[in-house]
């Protein structure tokens, strides 16, 4: 598929490589949109805590962020369809561990694995398109990349939906995961016959110790993020994130070393000095950071708080996707026609969407969510794709590879931080505010239980103290301290009582999902109007690469 012969097999040959290539495309964008609406039926099948689930999405999303560089590196030496290949192979081999995982840190290392190998995969599918096809095809091409996007975006929580109402062979959320098999052993084999080998003529260096460099230093920032709050913020900690900068400040150093020594470090810095890029950088990585966060908090909401199904969910998510990927479309035409203004009209109508949710309230229905997802899937769609444009501008030909991996690196970086800083803010709402409605409950459920069972004095008081600490627990994410029956399995009172607490656990769960939840969308409203903010920052004119400034695309991916 790297030549461009125009004989009747070699073209048809050509072709289907593509529709090879986007298949394995398809395989992992439909990974990233699918997983969200999995998560509480792996947190009730596996018994997973809230600081799991966080892992199950970011340790996939940071793996494959600290490694997409390396691994377009890797395809230039050692050849891109070998690593397509490799990829393609391990992604599948991944998928089946997640769907085989006994316990969360199984699962959460199966999507370590996962990411990984979509690191490996991912880049190799650009850079072979960008050689097989000629700049009058690469349009065409382009926009069939992007529809299988929007089609993953719009897809993939309503299959996963499908797949948990009508759990196939019995797997339940393992369906998610197993669904991959059957796309990788029909991706693999065709890959091997219809894509063609080739290698960069002066690939740049591998750089293992920036890797490394800037996966502790990022560690050392998202896993106290995401473990603190459930251990009690110890020590550790605060003392982790602390060091996170310096060693931030460590890998800078290094990677100018690494500039001046072989002129192969993984961050080329020198692009930085370009407003547009350093701007757009910032922007791409708050832009996936605060839908990311939207979306898990939102998931977990609809479906811990409020006891949707995943396929209720799923289909809830559709106009926020067709207004994304219809919006996106458009977006490139109305930004050359009206510069930097779309931009701000894409960022508004976000804002106006999260305002008319909440002015609806949590209890929204779903026909009253229409409109606010909507909102903010068309000014998603206004800003992302224009602003990828518009981040390598100014970028030199010869680094444009560089910098679109640099761009698809931070979009998932932004995943990663968001989900790790929106689990902080809604987990510790989440306990607080179960902890004053339960206490709030307490005197009026006593009197009732006085009256209609005869439990009062000591009994009552016990029983009482025990349903404090269930509900309280169990709506945190883990189980009550020293006992493993969760609240809903009685208190060894009668079944009366037993009955009017476990609808009183229950009201203190919505309670405590919907404020926490409100909270939240406060946090995306703040987020959102830094990112309108930040837009003034960029020049007014509309200004677009040439187009031998995208030799590997730099096409966003869904968070939701």
């Amino acid at each position: 598929m790297v030549n461009n012969a125009r004989a009747p097999g070699a073209e048809r040959r050509r072709w289907v490589g593509l529709a090879v290539l986007l298949i394995a495309a398809f395989m992992d964008l439909l990974n990233g949109s699918i997983v969200n609406v999995a998560i509480p039926a792996i947190r009730n099948d596996l018994g997973a805590s809230y600081a799991a689930i966080q892992w199950i999405i970011a340790g996939y999303t940071l793996a494959c962020a600290v490694t997409l560089i390396t691994g377009g590196r890797l395809g230039d030496i050692f050849g891109r369809k070998r690593m397509f290949l490799v990829g393609t192979a391990g992604f599948t081999v991944a998928s089946a561990l997640c769907a085989l995982a006994q316990s969360p840190g199984m699962l959460v290392g199966a999507r370590i694995l996962q990411g990984l190998m979509a690191a490996l995969m991912l880049p190799q599918v650009l850079a072979i398109i960008h050689l097989g096809f000629g700049r009058r095809e690469l349009g065409k091409v382009v926009t069939l990349y992007a529809f299988i996007g929007g089609l993953a975006m719009v897809g993939g929580p309503v299959i996963g939906g499908l797949l948990l109402e009508l759990n196939p062979l019995d797997l339940a959320w393992r369906g998610v995961f197993a669904l991959n098999l059957p796309i990788g052993a029909v991706a693999l084999p065709l890959a091997v016959f219809l894509i063609d080998e080739s290698r960069a003529p002066h690939a740049l260096r591998l750089d293992p110790i920036g890797v490394l460099l800037v996966t502790f230093a990022l560690l050392l920032l998202v896993y106290p993020l995401a473990q603190g709050r459930e251990l009690g913020w110890p020590d550790w900690s605060i003392v982790s994130m602390i060091c996170s900068p310096p060693l931030f400040a460590v890998f800078i150093l290094y990677e100018r070393r690494k500039t001046r020594s072989d002129g192969s470090p993984l961050i080329e810095l020198g692009l930085f000095a370009a407003r547009s890029y350093t701007t757009g950088l910032v922007l791409q990585l708050l832009l996936l950071w605060v839908i990311s966060a939207f979306f898990f908090v939102w998931t977990l909401y609809l479906q811990l708080g409020r006891d949707w199904s995943p396929l209720h969910t799923g289909l809830t998510t559709i106009p926020f996707s067709v207004g994304a990927s219809i919006a996106g479309g458009m977006s490139m035409r109305l930004y050359l026609r009206f510069g930097r203004a779309s931009l701000i009209a894409g960022a508004a109508m976000m804002i106006a969407g999260v305002l008319v949710y909440g002015w609806y309230g949590p209890q929204a229905t779903s026909p009253q969510m229409i409109a606010p997802l909507l909102l903010i899937g068309v000014g998603l769609g206004l800003v992302i794709v224009p602003l990828t444009a518009l981040t390598l501008a100014d970028v030199p030909p010869q680094e444009a590879g560089g910098a679109s991996g640099m761009i698809n690196a931070i979009t998932q970086l932004g995943t990663v931080l968001g989900i790790a800083l929106i689990g902080v803010v809604f987990f510790t709402a989440v306990g607080q505010q179960a902890a004053r409605s339960v206490d709030q409950i307490i005197p009026r459920i006593h009197q009732e239980l006085s009256m209609a069972a005869g439990l009062s004095g000591p009994v009552g008081d016990v029983i009482l103290a025990d349903f404090r600490t269930c509900v309280i627990g169990q709506t945190m994410g883990h189980d009550r301290p020293g006992r493993s029956a969760p609240c809903s399995q009685g208190f060894g009172a009668t079944r009366t009582v037993d009955d009017a607490l476990s609808r009183a656990a229950a009201a203190v769960r919505r309670e405590a999902f919907a404020q926490s939840f409100q909270r939240s969308l406060c946090y995306v409203l703040g987020t959102l109007v830094a990112i309108l903010t930040l837009l003034f920052a960029l020049p007014e004119r509309a200004i677009t690469p040439a187009p031998e400034a995208w030799p590997r695309g730099a096409e966003p991916r869904s968070p939701s």
